[in-house]
């Protein structure tokens, strides 16, 4: 096969690059300090409804309650399915925890998915969905596009 000269041709499709995942739960009358009970774990970040927080440098009032965890260090061969996974492995199997949590809260995996050039893809797995489906779980995927903007041209 022959080589084609720079510049003349683009690569679309394959995986994304890298991928991070957060359990979240939500709402105006959050305790996390329930949430922490409950699952056993500390959170990566917890606020009440009303708390002030710095965020870049200025104060801001957190809108709404908010308890996560977040797990970043997947190595970039993981997959979307690997991360959901691993996360999901470090919090309760007794899925009595989840439903009652979700009773009170909005529960959600979030998801992000970094991608250095355009037309990536991603697939999960039915054992993973069929987890997340289990604990009432939403799926947000926010993805994040590191490349040029003429690598969409």
């Amino acid at each position: 096969m022959s080589e084609l000269p720079p510049g003349e041709y683009i690569v679309v499709g394959g995986d994304i690059d890298r991928v991070s995942a957060s359990v979240r739960a939500g709402g105006d009358e959050l305790d996390p300090d329930e949430i922490t009970r409950a699952f056993g774990v500390q959170p990566s970040f917890a606020a009440r409804k009303g708390d002030v927080r710095l965020s870049g440098g200025r104060e801001v009032r957190q809108r709404t309650g908010i308890w996560l965890l977040n797990f970043g260090g997947a190595p970039e061969e993981w997959t979307l399915s690997d991360a959901i996974s691993e996360l999901l492995d470090r919090l309760p199997a007794d899925l009595s925890v989840w439903t009652h949590l979700g009773l009170k809260y909005q529960l959600d995996v979030f998801c992000g998915l970094h991608i250095s050039a355009w037309n990536r893809g991603f697939e999960i797995v039915p054992s993973v969905l069929r987890r997340l489906a289990e604990r009432s779980l939403s799926l947000s995927v926010d993805i994040y596009c590191e490349g040029s903007a003429d690598q969409a041209t």
